[in-house]
């Protein structure tokens, strides 16, 4: 869209990130086990990202998300998120994002249920 794009006519960076945690979102509800565990209680926050820009997004480009899960600790999850143009397929940016299961009471980190961790582990490639 027009107004996602900077002075360079890009879009900006903040409409990655943007793209990236719908993608997180949308990939979290999609594995039952996990989606489960979230709740009113209990979420899932960023440690740490990584992004490349590969390749300039413009206005009206159709893009898309592809998304796998990397790594299982105990307590976080990673996850890699790969934008490609919706004409080209060509890859356009890819972020890997550290993720914890939190209690949003106590503000701290928690495991992962042992149940939900085995079929987390049985995703990776």
């Amino acid at each position: 869209m027009p107004n996602e794009c900077d002075t360079n006519n890009h879009m900006n960076v903040m409409y990655y990130i943007n793209k990236y945690e719908h993608a997180a979102r949308n990939f979290f509800h999609s594995i039952p086990d996990l989606s489960q565990s979230l709740d009113d209680n209990v979420g899932l926050a960023v440690l740490e990202q990584h992004v490349n820009y590969l390749k300039e997004v413009f206005v009206d480009d159709i893009l898309y998300i592809n998304s796998r899960l990397t790594a299982v600790g105990n307590k976080t999850l990673t996850v890699e998120h790969i934008m490609y143009h919706g004409v080209t397929h060509e890859v356009v940016s890819r972020v890997s994002i550290v993720t914890v299961l939190f209690d949003k009471s106590l503000r701290k980190a928690v495991r992962l249920q042992e149940q939900t961790r085995t079929v987390l582990l049985n995703m990776l490639d």
